[in-house]
Parts: C-alpha cells; structure tokens; sequence
C-alpha cells in the first residue's frame, strides 16, 4: 500500500515527497477495496444479464502475531441483489 505523497510544486525543479500518515493509508486503502468491489460487482450484473445474487468477499492474508502463523481475514463481505 502507499506510503508516500509526492506533489509537483510547479516552482521548482525537484519533486518532493512525504509520509503518509497512518489513518490516510488506511482511508486509501479502504476506498480503493470499495472502489474494486463495487467495479466487480458492475461488470458482473453487465456481462452477466441473468446473475440475480452476487457475493463479494474481500480477505486479507496476514501473518497472526501471537502465534506467527498465517491467516485470512475477512473484513468485507457483501452479498448483493440485483434491483428489478
């Protein structure tokens, strides 16, 4: 995920650069689940006219840190009906 802004002052020559921080990355990276849930959910009512139910599940693998070992979570899980 992003870690850095860099923004183009039009008055100089170099191209600065800086942390983002935490709680911005993570609205990012929260609008831009959403935003590919969402793209998928419309290409599958489009390209699929007879779909009626979709389900989307977004899962993040990870490592647990009390035990180390791998692991999926599930932060988002949207189960959609197609409007008549």
């Amino acid at each position: 995920m992003w870690s850095t802004t860099t923004t183009y002052p039009p008055s100089k020559r170099r191209l600065p650069s800086k942390k983002i921080a935490s709680t911005r990355r993570r609205m990012l990276y929260r609008d831009y689940a959403h935003g590919v849930a969402m793209r998928v959910l419309g290409e599958i009512y489009h390209r699929l006219p007879t779909v009626q139910v979709a389900l989307v599940s977004a899962y993040v693998p990870a490592l647990d840190s009390a035990t180390g070992q791998p692991t999926e979570s599930y932060p988002s899980s949207v189960l959609v009906t197609k409007p008549q």
